[in-house]
């Protein structure tokens, strides 16, 4: 009976140690477990917050960066194909005045004022209706250069469309002593063209006589006659005026 009541003593002196040790040993590895998954949360959640934020950084970073230097580089690239009279000329021709009008005056800064973009600035300005200062940049450009045909037809338009008609006159009669067979590059202007300005301003100032005799250079044999009224018939039709004559007669003619 000692013998078995000592024994059963040892027995419950080891199973709490026992108990202990075994719950002791679960303890630790749930602790391990809980470790190690909040370990790997922690790693998941964190390496994609970091990677969201990297993410986000670095999209930022390369989209400022994308956009400045494609800014610049268009900019600058635009920049080198809008400065020189030859892209002045093509961006004349596709109707943007405005921007060809910067063009020539990036050429003027660069290489200096010439003739060539002058008469470039005189047409623009022409175009957008600034007459007078179209007549400013052509009269720079044939200061420069006297024989430059197309500032002298550009110096005509102006005078015509500020009613400067003796001026107008002197212009055309300047481009066609230089060049009879004129014809310009860019606009629909011939030497027909500036006949018919010829005429139109004669008309205008009422120099009944000199239009008659620049009508010549259009139609020869016109035969229209200021002084005579019974001259002044157009495809049967009896004009009041010569004047009103010489207009059917271009209109006849095709020239405007």
């Amino acid at each position: 009976m000692k013998h078995s009541n000592g024994y059963g003593g040892k027995m419950m002196l080891m199973y709490p140690i026992f108990i202990f040790a075994c719950n002791g040993e679960k303890h630790a590895q749930e602790v391990e477990e809980s470790y190690q998954n909040g370990q790997n949360d922690g790693y998941n959640s964190g390496y994609q917050d970091g990677q969201d934020e990297g993410f986000q950084d670095g999209y930022d970073v390369g989209l400022d960066t994308g956009y400045e230097d494609g800014y610049e580089e268009g900019y600058q690239d635009g920049y080198e194909e809008a400065t020189t009279i030859q892209s002045g000329w093509e961006l004349y021709a596709d109707g943007s005045y405005n921007q060809a009008c910067s063009s020539f005056l990036y050429d003027a800064s660069n290489n200096g004022l010439q003739t060539d973009n002058a008469n470039g600035l005189g047409w623009c300005h022409l175009r957008t209706w600034e007459l007078e200062i179209a007549s400013y940049w052509f009269e720079m450009a044939i200061a420069l250069d006297e024989t430059h045909e197309d500032a002298w037809v550009g110096l005509s338009s102006a005078r015509m469309l500020t009613h400067d008609y003796e001026g107008a006159i002197t212009a055309i009669d300047h481009v066609l002593w230089l060049n009879p067979s004129y014809s310009s590059s860019f606009e629909p202007i011939d030497e027909r063209s500036l006949f018919t300005a010829h005429v139109l301003a004669q008309v205008f100032l009422k120099n009944d006589a000199a239009a008659a005799i620049s009508l010549q250079d259009l139609d020869p044999n016109h035969n229209l006659q200021p002084l005579n009224p019974e001259s002044w018939v157009i495809d049967n039709t009896t004009y009041p005026s010569f004047q009103q004559a010489i207009i059917a007669k271009l209109s006849q003619l095709g020239e405007i």
